[in-house]
């Protein structure tokens, strides 16, 4: 739980100004005017230099391998960091580009099992275009319900998704059928935009392509990918686990970024950034300081370079207004109130996101995820300290993290060696199975 820097627009903070670096800068102007279609003419040059580079014998060599056959052919159903996906989603947008508009589904309520559904011709087909193999209808003369059959298939597509997998359809779930090509083609055109390594951004208000993970020796690579609310490792390229995360709300997003994993910290304190100090906590303060006293809050003020304790209760609060934030530094001792959990995961990075556990489980229930000021909040945290820290051959098992847990000591363990963490934004990815994936543009980036 954490904040990061404040700008005027927080979603700018996500944006960054990078420029075209391809081996023949002329490729660029030639072509660029003579294409109309924005995506194609900001691709095409960066391909082409690709492809005149590829035909050269020394230069091919310095390529990026896309991997081997064995290797594509398992990828996982969560998005990979390896450039598999890029060639499934270009495929699936000239699918898209060659569909014509869809007819809209009108439903005025919920569809449950066992509902009446006249429009079910037109579900099946409609699902039938997107992949999926819907149940023959029974020809009765009577309008035809939704079955359990219906249901399997419907929550299959809910997962792929992203929404509430009840089985009904409803609001969220008839949007998202009635969803048209032309707009699913112009959110994977975003997400091919990210994926390029040599992604081009005309100005700062176009979204940032994907870091690549942070130099590392280790063969483990943590990837979060924030729409999709999860979190992956990845051992050389194949996933060892996967996890649902919390991230930022789109008023204190979650940044994109690379960093390394360099420790884990047991029974973490919390200290409470700047900016939650002025917005929230001391208009809290000065409400009941006692509550925060029993959730274990210590006050300290700043004078010059040192920190003086101060007790919350018998401070003024009636006297300190928020624009005195810079002047006090409130922490949390380790504790069941303590959001940052039981297990902080270290990892600098100049935004200021935690990677930690949480006091607030509950939250893992939703199927909408966004509730941080920017950090991520794991929802298996002695799984994932496991896997990096070794597990049983580096004496890091689960019954000896639970044992450092219960210790109640505040202890940080140094990861050796880092291992590479980052954050990606992927609101389309094709999984192993060839279905699209689809997720709420949560911050707005592929607009």
């Amino acid at each position: 739980m954490c904040q990061q820097p404040s700008p005027s627009d927080p979603v700018q903070s996500l944006r960054r100004d990078t420029s075209i670096t391809t081996p023949f800068p002329f490729c660029q102007k030639l072509f660029a005017v003579r294409l109309k279609d924005r995506y194609l003419a900001r691709t095409f040059p960066v391909l082409l230099s690709y492809l005149l580079l590829a035909t050269s014998p020394v230069c091919a060599q310095s390529l990026p391998s896309l991997g081997s056959t064995e290797q594509q052919q398992n990828a996982a159903t969560t998005p990979s960091p390896m450039p598999e996906g890029y060639q499934k989603l270009q495929d699936m947008l000239s699918t898209l580009q060659h569909t014509s508009p869809l007819a809209p589904i009108v439903a005025t309520q919920t569809i449950r099992v066992g509902d009446a559904c006249p429009q079910l011709p037109l579900i099946h087909d409609r699902l039938r275009q997107l992949g999926y193999a819907p149940s023959p209808i029974t020809e009765s003369g009577a309008p035809p319900r939704l079955s359990d059959l219906d249901r399997l298939m419907i929550e299959q597509f809910q997962r792929d998704r992203g929404l509430e997998t009840d089985g009904m359809i409803g609001k969220q779930t008839l949007r998202a059928l009635n969803r048209q090509p032309a707009e699913i083609a112009s959110t994977i055109a975003a997400n091919l935009e990210r994926l390029r390594p040599e992604a081009v951004t005309e100005s700062s208000t176009q979204a940032p392509s994907e870091s690549p993970p942070a130099p590392s020796s280790s063969p483990l690579v943590v990837e979060v990918n924030i729409p999709a609310y999860q979190l992956a490792l990845f051992s050389e390229g194949h996933p060892l686990l996967t996890m649902p995360v919390i991230v930022g709300k789109p008023k204190t997003p979650t940044a994109l970024f690379s960093a390394q994993i360099t420790g884990v910290t047991f029974n973490p304190w919390w200290r409470v950034p700047t900016s939650i100090v002025r917005e929230e906590l001391i208009p809290q303060l000065r409400k009941n300081p006692h509550r925060a006293a029993s959730h274990g809050m210590e006050l300290l003020f700043r004078t010059g370079d040192s920190l003086l304790p101060q007790d919350i209760l018998t401070t003024d609060w009636s006297t300190i207004s928020p624009s005195f934030a810079p002047h006090i530094a409130l922490r949390q001792r380790p504790g069941p109130h303590n959001p940052l959990g039981t297990l902080k995961f270290e990892m600098p990075n100049p935004h200021t996101i935690y990677l930690h556990d949480t006091s607030s489980p509950s939250l893992f229930e939703k199927t909408q995820r966004a509730f941080s000021h920017g950090c991520i909040r794991v929802r298996e945290p002695i799984a994932l300290a496991r896997a990096i820290l070794g597990g049983k051959e580096r004496g890091w098992d689960t019954d000896d993290i639970r044992s450092a847990i219960a210790s109640q000591k505040t202890r940080t363990i140094a990861v050796r060696p880092p291992v590479a963490i980052r954050t990606v934004y992927r609101t389309a990815w094709v999984d192993d199975k060839g279905r699209l994936q689809l997720r709420e543009d949560l911050y707005g980036l592929d607009r």
